[in-house]
């Protein structure tokens, strides 16, 4: 039993203990956050992407993290002061690790036609450079630089099929030892640097490697494949963790299993020693949980930041409202389809099918359109879960398909991979609710599908995200068809200004969203006219966006354009929910607070009065932006801070696990409900003087 869980919106890439076990640091997709390791309290958030290791300095001082850049092959290293967590020192690299015991980091520059690459050794907590040399042999085709110790001055080189141990100890570095027909899942080294430990892809085992030679010395068996490794600092144990979530503690003098620690549904993804031996952390899709070997200390210190236990497994959730603003639905990626009272919360109905693949809900709240990983299709009804029609799937087919449904509920659409040999083919089918169990109406030919479809509110256009003869992350197409022939009437190409896009209807238009930071008149979205393809307006952001914890890059998750098409509303990584309004040639903005570092998914009403959202966490929140938001004085911040509004004046603090109502937030589904604050008695601003009298 673990000592301490600590539930955490996103999936942990990389996980690590302050010296003295202390605290606990968990590197995310969008943020790395400082935990009390006894307790699962949230301490700090630092607000960097792509973050894959994380480790404290030796003495304390420093966190160092290095994280992959978006768009680009280097990596970005990141120091901050333990005592303030002020960001000390910024640099990229083309390869980049921490060493084991925190005290330096060892880069590799990229490979140039004449030269050789470059190493250097800086020192962690001054960035002053301790040793260069250079590669004499670089090993061409997938190289990444995974461990490196500061104490053996040897470092892992990991090629598609093998492991190259390198000794810097030298003038120039040498390899010592090549670990042949490996395919790696997960690799660690001992602080000592005589030790390789690997997890194999392809079987259900890791080895043990003699570093100097590269014989394998023990074959360590798992009932799942491998994905996390870490050596005591001792080195006399390695810890293993399987993707089935569990753990196993091994001695590397025999290769005997010490210890087994299982936890049922947890996708692993990084294990950790502290620094003393005597626990162990795990990262995995959505929590921390810290394990002692002390067995009178298996007392159980459980935290919740959202209320889903794993037996539930919410993970993804995507989110979509019936026109009449009187039904949510809930669609869990993983597990089941709920349906909502959007005025109180309350779950109407249920269902869940473990092999549920997409949703989509009607815009008449009366039935929902769903496929499965098989290739099968299902209608239900809203109502009762009851099945209103079923399609099997094609013969010697088991891919699922994607599926969209018209705001009558009377039409759907299938997109289903075709017999074509390019690899993402694909057709149109569009059926008919009632006469679908006999025929499918019509077929749209051959095409490069990449995200969504949508219905034009009068059933007579399809509207897909297409790609044809453009680079993936440079450009793409946005095709109408016409759902009277079959024919595409409309070809737009839509130019991407950052890394991807996001796509959006709301039935009469759609707006296409590129997925770049966020700054002063960055092109947010572009509105179009799904019968004609003109483009009608433009959103840009009119300033730099106000952040927290003084964030640098902001980006997009998701977003919904509104029914009157004058309103985009986003999702971002700062937990913030962003709302542009299109006033003649401006845009402005204003700003509600989630519960989510992770957003999966945000809709417009179609009254356009209210905004829901869900998370990777499971929860649903919903706002009414008809509320006026001048009568709420507070506001509250992701660091739990309660401030008067459009100020920094602190009222309250508030632990992320009662998950506070927010102003003009009417409804929060989550695990374990809400809580709220009710300034309505005190006195606050210019009201302070009715507390005193003379």
């Amino acid at each position: 039993m673990p000592i301490m869980t600590k539930r955490i919106n996103g999936r942990i890439s990389a996980i690590a203990f302050s010296n003295d076990g202390k605290q606990v640091v968990a590197g995310m997709m969008d943020s790395a956050v400082v935990l009390d390791a006894a307790t699962g309290r949230q301490q700090h958030v630092l607000n960097v992407e792509q973050s894959e290791q994380v480790k404290f300095s030796r003495d304390g001082t420093r966190l160092v993290i290095v994280s992959s850049c978006w768009g680009s092959k280097d990596y970005l290293v990141r120091t901050w002061d333990t005592s303030t967590f002020h960001l000390v020192k910024e640099f990229s690299a083309f390869q980049a690790t921490i060493s084991i015991e925190g005290t330096e980091i060892l880069t590799i520059s990229d490979v140039h036609p004449n030269g050789y690459p470059q190493v250097q050794v800086l020192d962690i907590s001054t960035g002053t450079l301790l040793w260069t040399g250079k590669m004499m042999k670089f090993s061409e085709g997938f190289l990444r630089l995974t461990i490196f110790s500061s104490a053996s001055r040897r470092f892992l080189i990991e090629l598609k099929q093998s492991v190259e141990i390198w000794d810097i100890s030298s003038e120039y570095p040498i390899k010592t030892a090549t670990i042949e027909d490996c395919n790696v899942q997960v690799i660690s080294l001992s602080p000592d640097g005589k030790l390789v430990v690997v997890g194999l892809s392809e079987n259900y085992e890791a080895k043990v490697f003699d570093a100097s030679t590269g014989y394998t010395l023990f074959v360590l068996p798992h009932n799942h494949v491998v994905e996390a490794l870490d050596f005591s600092y001792d080195g006399t144990r390695v810890v293993s963790a399987s993707y089935d979530g569990t753990l196993y503690v091994w001695d590397t003098a025999t290769g005997a299993r010490l210890k087994v620690l299982d936890i049922n549904n947890v996708v692993v993804s990084s294990v950790v020693f502290t620094r003393d031996g005597l626990r162990i952390g795990l990262g995995s899709d959505e929590a921390v949980y810290v394990w002692s070997f002390d067995e009178s200390a298996q007392v159980e210190c459980h935290t919740e930041n959202d209320g889903f236990s794993y037996a539930t497994r919410p993970g993804r959730t995507l989110v979509a409202i019936s026109d009449d603003s009187s039904k949510i639905m809930s669609f869990n990626k993983r597990d089941e389809i709920k349906i909502w009272d959007a005025t109180i919360g309350t779950e109407l109905m249920a269902t869940s099918n473990p092999d549920m693949f997409e949703a989509t809900l009607s815009g008449t709240g009366e039935n929902i359109v769903c496929s499965l990983n098989n290739g099968s299709v299902k209608v239900l009804n809203t109502a009762t879960g009851d099945e209103i029609l079923y399609l099997e799937s094609e013969a010697n087919t088991d891919t699922p398909v994607w599926v969209a449904s018209s705001r009558s509920g009377r039409k759907f659409a299938l997109i289903r991979d075709t017999k074509s040999k390019e690899a993402n083919s694909k057709r149109i089918e569009i059926w008919d609710v009632e006469s679908a169990s006999k025929e499918v109406q019509f077929v749209i030919g051959e095409f490069n599908f990449r995200s969504s479809l949508y219905f034009s509110d009068d059933e007579h256009y399809i509207v897909g995200d297409f790609v044809e003869e453009v680079d993936e992350g440079v450009g793409g197409c946005i095709t109408v068809c016409d759902l009277l022939t079959g024919n595409f009437t409309q070809k737009i190409e839509v130019k991407i200004y950052g890394d991807g896009r996001l796509f959006s209807s709301n039935g009469k238009e759609f707006a296409v969203c590129s997925v770049q930071p966020l700054t002063p008149n960055t092109t947010l979205g572009e509105v179009w006219d799904i019968p004609s393809g003109k483009r009608l307006r433009i959103f840009k952001a009119p300033c730099r966006p106000q952040s927290h914890d003084n964030e640098k890059s902001i980006w997009i998750h998701c977003f919904s354009l509104s029914n009157n098409g004058k309103k985009i509303v986003a999702a971002c990584s700062d937990g913030f929910v962003r709302i542009w309004s299109h006033v003649s040639d401006e845009s402005t903005v204003e700003m509600l607070v989630g519960y989510s570092r992770i957003f999966s998914s945000i809709t417009f009403a179609r009254d356009d009065k209210l905004v829901v959202t869900g998370s990777w966490s499971g929860s649903v929140q919903v706002w009414d932006l008809d509320l006026d938001a001048e009568k709420f004085l507070w506001t509250q911040q992701n660091n739990g801070w309660i401030t008067l509004r459009n100020t920094e004046h602190r009222l309250m603090w508030v632990s992320d696990m009662l998950k506070v109502i927010q102003p003009r937030n009417t409804v929060f589904i989550s695990g374990n409900g809400h809580g709220s604050v009710d300034f309505s008695v005190a006195m606050i601003g210019e009201e302070w003087e009715k507390c005193y009298s003379p």
